[in-house]
């Protein structure tokens, strides 16, 4: 996984790295993996660092927490626990969360969550074949549609109509039915 390529503030990318030197090669490798399946279901910011729960292979997700002393401490200061049985520090499910954390921290400096961040976030999707070729997704998808032109309610100077709420589930099935019908066509 290539860090530059989730992470945009230098300084962030080298603390990932430096973090990395300190964990054991395979474990890093699956702790990249399960940060690339989206594996993180909840995250929060603590006082005294980040919680997390990470998907893994027992059906109650793993709670990962971490404690540092400041906003970006030495790697090595760093004190991960994690609910698994692995004694190994820090395990995979510790390695998945501590990606997200800097992710995040790298998304609050920048300061934007606009399409870009959200789809980079995204963007190692176990539903995502970054090697097929004019692979595009649904997100790139909906992307394209975005950047077209503003949004309908905007185009009108006078929409009254907008008062009008269609049913979700009907706007949902149809969205979801010409997502679907594009996909197919590719």
């Amino acid at each position: 996984m290539g860090v530059d390529s989730i992470i945009y503030d230098g300084e962030l990318v080298d603390w990932l790295k430096a973090f990395f030197s300190y964990t054991e090669r395979r474990r890093l490798g699956r702790g990249q993996t399960l940060y690339q399946e989206d594996a993180v279901i909840d995250f929060h910011l603590t006082e005294e660092g980040f919680k997390a729960h990470i998907h893994g292979s027992r059906f109650k997700p793993y709670l990962v927490k971490a404690t540092f002393d400041d906003t970006l401490p030495n790697p090595a200061d760093v004190q991960l626990d994690c609910s698994c049985p692995d004694s190994a520090e820090p395990c995979k499910h510790a390695i998945c969360a501590v990606i997200h954390w800097v992710v995040v921290m790298d998304n609050q400096r920048s300061n934007k969550w606009n399409l870009k961040d959200i789809n980079r976030l995204n963007s190692f999707s176990r539903r995502r074949t970054a090697d097929a070729p004019g692979n595009i997704t649904a997100l790139g998808k909906l992307q394209g549609l975005a950047s077209e032109g503003p949004p309908a309610a905007d185009q009108f100077s006078d929409a009254v109509f907008w008062h009008v709420h269609p049913d979700l589930n009907d706007l949902m099935k149809g969205i979801y039915t010409v997502v679907k019908r594009d996909l197919e066509r590719m």
